[in-house]
């Protein structure tokens, strides 16, 4: 479930746990990126990295997503 490792990668990148605020927008995202990888296979293999059995729209995707939790401010800044 999407909004499971979504809830879980902020889990683990804060020590807290999501509010419904940031998984809604975080979710947005999600899902925006991933109709613009379904639509270009190209910018797909460059999210990725490489041409594998990872390199899918949905994993592009996750990785957007990833990024902005590890650019959060309380990511960043956390004590």
């Amino acid at each position: 479930d999407v909004k499971q490792q979504i809830g879980k990668g902020y889990e683990m990148a804060a020590y807290k746990p999501i509010s419904a605020d940031k998984l809604s927008v975080l979710m947005k995202l999600y899902n925006e990126s991933l109709q613009k990888f379904k639509k270009d296979k190209d910018k797909t293999c460059e999210m990725i990295g490489v041409d594998n059995e990872h390199n899918n729209p949905e994993t592009a995707a996750m990785v957007v997503v990833a990024n902005a939790i590890l650019n959060l401010d309380e990511v960043i800044t956390k004590n």
